[in-house]
């Protein structure tokens, strides 16, 4: 199956993002009210970077970083890996896991970013599959 197959494909198209000048708290703000684990930092639609719920931890919180004043540039994840949706899930999957990373933007053949997917988006997908095998069983 490939990743524009896949239902939460289909509902992540709306991706949460900011500009690399905005500021920790504005990416972290928005990500609170949106509920998104991840933003994707990007300058005229291209994917420049991804700031993480993880990213907050490590590069922010325990650093000591200045949240209003320091740009997101700064504690972003650069050179991610991105996913097309013509790509196999179950390879996504597996760099995901290989990676040790929960979120992959998916990105158009210029570059663009028109998608993002979690590992949460995986597992429902996962769990979706394997009920309707279970039930094709019975």
């Amino acid at each position: 199956m490939k990743i524009a197959d896949i239902p939460e494909f289909k509902n992540r198209t709306k991706v949460l993002t900011c500009a690399p000048s905005d500021t920790i708290y504005d990416a972290v703000v928005s990500m609170t009210y949106r509920q998104c684990g991840a933003i994707a930092v990007t300058e005229k639609d291209k994917l420049v970077g991804i700031f993480t719920e993880r990213d907050l931890l490590a590069r922010v919180v325990g650093q000591g970083r200045d949240v209003e004043s320091t740009p997101i540039s700064e504690v972003m994840s650069q050179n991610i890996e991105t996913a097309t949706e013509h790509d196999s899930a179950i390879l996504c999957m597996g760099r995901m896991d290989h990676g040790r990373f929960r979120h992959i933007p998916v990105v158009d053949h210029d570059g663009n970013l028109i998608g993002m997917l979690s590992q949460r988006d995986f597992v429902a997908y996962t769990v979706r599959t394997l009920k309707e095998d279970s039930e094709k069983k019975k």
